[in-house]
């Protein structure tokens, strides 16, 4: 079946500063017919629209220099007469309102599904179209259609009538879900995921037929020479991780780069949960039970990893995801360390301050006992509904770490069992050997603390299996 292209020749304009979002939005866009212009700011798009003005733009609400809902304002005074549709991550609806109210056709927030956009897309379409072609009468003077020399109706639909400018419908199947192409040999559902090093795309892999997770790096950047930082990076997160094949933390399937987009990506399990940090936004703080299975769970992980020479450095509610059936599972090695490395000097003040241990922030040597201090701060979280340093700033929560001055947990949480009070305080103590000695006996303390919650806690793998 020849692939649909509804709005052929019909000008488009995508405005992104993320080069891997313009380029997908313009193989969607191209693969409905359009043809495409691209542009990374809002000034570059005004000059590509005076240029060749556009039935259909699609932009990012969030862009350095001049924001979606300023492009549009002033697209609008220069009698820019085209449709625009507005993506974001950080969507509310006063910014909706906003939007709309500057001349947006609609709001849309990522993760953006591809049959949502195309609906979209198609009713801005039908908009535009009403917009430039007027309602006509038909007179019914020729009863015999006009053919043509085949005796072919002309105008006329192998499936039927059709209305110009409505598109027809998709083709049964799922010949929609490669709307958005591919990365390397994976064919793109869905973008499902933003962060500060690059988008996270559903996919699925024809070779294996299995949907995976497939992250992709962002290369520009305004600091010269940090490019090839951020590749270390990158690649550290797949060696790191692909070398610790643990149940608690999510695989790595492949490493890859696609020469045709010049984008590095990784392959990771697809994991339908969702992150700790989400789950404590809806329901503030967990009872003490759930909260010591989680952190057990992720100890397990941990543990596995320190026997094999490699400690996270990055452990937060962000970094751990919890399916449905209570099962963790601990992600992003991309600042990972291999002791005995030199990698353990470079990025050394990277992570999240209000997790990061004291040694870290000083810029000294970390090992284990830095993830058992993050790990702590984690399940302090995650039983009081706060973090014990947090601050206004990052400034402040770095002082409140190295001033070891967390707020008591008995007093957010007076039920929680003395032993896990004392837990938590030796995991989140200022100096490394004052906290328990390896991530095997915090394994250990939590399991007892659990005995005494009435839940009994087994581990995924032994630490010490190869």
């Amino acid at each position: 079946m020849s692939e649909v292209r509804p709005f052929e020749g019909s000008p488009a304009l995508v405005v992104d500063d993320d080069p891997a979002i313009v380029h997908l939005l313009r193989v969607f866009l191209e693969r409905l017919g359009f043809s495409v212009a691209t542009a990374g700011s809002g000034p570059e798009a005004l000059a590509a629209l005076a240029r060749r003005p556009a039935d259909l733009v699609i932009t990012d609400l969030a862009m350095p220099g001049m924001t979606g809902i300023d492009l549009i304002r002033e697209a609008r005074s220069r009698g820019q007469p085209g449709e625009f549709v507005v993506l974001t991550a950080v969507g509310s609806v006063p910014t909706a309102v906003r939007a709309v109210k500057s001349g947006a056709f609609e709001f849309l927030e990522k993760p953006v599904r591809f049959d949502q956009l195309r609906a979209t897309v198609e009713a801005a379409m039908r908009q535009r179209r009403e917009k430039v072609i007027p309602v006509r009468t038909i007179d019914m003077v020729e009863e015999r259609p006009i053919t043509d020399p085949g005796g072919v109706p002309v105008g006329a639909s192998p499936s039927g009538a059709a209305v110009a400018g409505t598109p027809p419908p998709l083709p049964a199947g799922d010949a929609g879900q490669t709307a958005f192409g591919r990365i390397g040999r994976y064919e793109i559902v869905e973008l499902i995921g933003r962060g500060g090093m690059g988008e996270v795309f559903r996919c699925r892999d024809p070779l294996l037929g299995r949907v995976v997770a497939v992250k992709v790096m962002r290369l520009t950047t305004d600091r010269p020479g940090r490019t090839a930082e951020l590749l270390a990076r990158f690649q550290r997160e797949a060696a790191s991780a692909g070398a610790l094949p643990h149940p608690g933390i999510v695989a790595v399937h492949d490493l890859g780069r696609d020469p045709a987009l010049g984008l590095w990506y990784i392959v990771l399990e697809l994991v339908e949960g969702r992150s700790l940090d989400r789950i404590l936004e809806e329901r503030h703080r967990l009872p003490a039970e759930e909260a010591v299975s989680l952190a057990f769970q992720v100890a397990d992980a941990l543990a596995f990893a320190h026997a094999r020479g490699i400690v996270h450095r990055d452990v937060k509610p962000g970094n751990i995801l919890v399916r449905r059936d209570g099962m963790t599972k601990l992600l992003d090695f991309g600042i990972a360390a291999v002791q005995g490395s030199d990698l353990t000097l470079r990025d050394q003040v990277l992570g999240s301050p209000a997790y990061m241990a004291p040694e870290r922030i000083r810029g000294r040597p970390s090992g284990p006992a830095a993830d058992q201090f993050s790990l702590g701060v984690v399940l302090y979280e995650t039983l009081a509904g706060v973090n014990p340093f947090d601050d206004e700033t990052q400034e402040g929560k770095m002082v409140r770490v190295l001033e070891g001055r967390p707020a008591p947990l008995v007093a957010a949480v007076p039920s929680a069992p003395k032993p896990l009070i004392e837990l938590v305080g030796r995991m989140m103590a200022r100096r490394p050997e004052d906290r328990l000695p390896s991530m095997e006996d915090v394994i250990e303390a939590l399991a007892a603390v659990g005995a005494g919650l009435g839940r009994r806690l087994e581990r995924y793998v032994a630490s010490s299996a190869g």
